[in-house]
């Protein structure tokens, strides 16, 4: 036990930056991973999920073991994101048992990715946050993503092939794909932005970043996923106008620069032209059918949240979201906040909302914006535009984690 503890302890940061990375880019790597050796996805993802959940709730233990209780009591975040959790528990069973409503999605499933997934992931992420090193943790996890998001790429290649023309297998979603790419784009040209040593000593190498980038922005225009799409590219172009201007970048647009970009072009219009997928969204009605598609299932959610707005009317939504027959087997609006009206009100809602403000307020408040700082900032926004407009409230446990190390930092 007491080899386990020291090995533990002298190799803390590439197995934080891999438990990390296995958050960020796992789904998408064992996806394509099971997909090749003929493996069942969902029962692969099910015990891949299990294994993040064991992980992050033996670190939540082992807070307690240390005896360090009253540093995670007097963690607002961590408050506010058992409260809303709390709540959203005592509505679904109060609904599935006393209600007697019957759930689209399984019981079983809302719980395993709600509690499960989102708030143990979101709880170990602000009790690791304050981690003197999870800056080198964020960098490290450029170099595992590339290595993972790479392999699946491979992978893909193998089995179905590009000719599928979009980035997707089953009980893989393309947007949850896309999401994976976008958030090693965004980590590597945070490292290319601040290339000053002392605001950025992990730096080891610009080409781990370069690559990054390169895998990255193949996986979310491959994956034909407007949102990460435009969600990428707004955070990039944003965070260079903004280092442009900063005295702690070192970015600049020299020859090799030009070169990268160039060559990011020519993926570009390689990876078009051959997405059957991402053009027919792009030159179709498609392109404004899920926009249209969106708005009328907020509607919806707005509606019930105006008949109930202190309690919300449950999951009820799930049914009347479905029975709209706009598009087969969604239940949910594809909007955390509307979501969160719809099922508990404002009751439910101004947790959630606190949830997001917390780490808002934090970025405002970084004194100085160092690749630590910058690469936060790139992921929050990413994943909060992502609520916005995809998923519902237990789906992606990334959205927890990255809000989790944001509100946990200090500034």
């Amino acid at each position: 036990m007491e080899r386990i503890l020291q090995f533990t302890r002298k190799n803390s940061v590439e197995i934080a930056a891999l438990v990390l990375s296995f958050a960020l880019f796992g789904q998408v790597f064992f996806s394509s991973l099971a997909n090749v050796l003929s493996l069942d996805n969902r029962s692969v993802m099910l015990a891949f999920r299990l294994c993040l959940m064991l992980i992050n709730a033996c670190y939540i233990l082992f807070f307690f073991f240390q005896k360090k209780v009253f540093s995670i009591a007097i963690k607002s975040w961590i408050i506010v994101i058992v409260v809303f959790w709390t709540l959203y528990t005592i509505r679904l069973f109060c609904d599935v048992f006393l209600a007697k409503v019957n759930l689209s999605v399984p019981l079983w499933e809302l719980l395993a990715w709600g509690l499960g997934s989102s708030l143990v992931s979101g709880v170990a992420a602000c009790l690791f946050a304050p981690f003197i090193n999870l800056g080198r943790v964020l960098y490290k996890a450029i170099e595992f993503g590339v290595a993972l998001l790479g392999i699946s790429v491979i992978c893909f290649a193998l089995n179905p092939g590009f000719d599928q023309g979009g980035f997707y297998l089953d009980h893989l979603n393309a947007i949850t794909a896309a999401n994976a790419g976008c958030s090693l784009v965004l980590l590597s040209l945070s490292s290319l932005i601040v290339r000053d040593y002392y605001l950025n000593p992990y730096s080891y190498s610009k080409y781990v970043s370069f690559l990054g980038i390169a895998i990255g922005s193949f996986i979310v225009i491959f994956s034909a996923t407007r949102g990460a799409i435009l969600a990428m590219i707004i955070i990039s172009l944003f965070g260079i106008w903004s280092a442009k201007g900063s005295s702690s970048s070192r970015f600049s647009f020299s020859a090799p620069s030009l070169l990268i970009a160039f060559s990011f072009g020519i993926l570009v219009v390689f990876v078009l032209s051959s997405s059957d997928l991402l053009l027919d969204k792009i030159l179709t009605s498609r392109l404004w059918d899920t926009v249209f598609t969106r708005i009328e299932f907020w509607k919806v959610c707005l509606s019930e949240f105006l008949t109930s707005p202190l309690y919300g009317v449950g999951f009820n939504i799930q049914s009347s979201l479905g029975s709209l027959e706009i598009e087969q087997g969604i239940y949910f609006p594809h909007n955390y906040i509307f979501e969160s009206l719809a099922i508990g009100g404002l009751l439910l809602t101004l947790p959630l909302l606190t949830c997001f403000l917390i780490p808002i307020t934090k970025i405002f408040g970084f004194k100085r914006m160092n690749f630590l700082h910058l690469s936060l900032s790139f992921l929050a926004s990413q994943v909060i535009i992502y609520s916005m407009h995809n998923g519902h409230l237990g789906e992606y446990p990334a959205f927890w984690l990255i809000l989790g190390l944001v509100a946990g930092r200090e500034s």
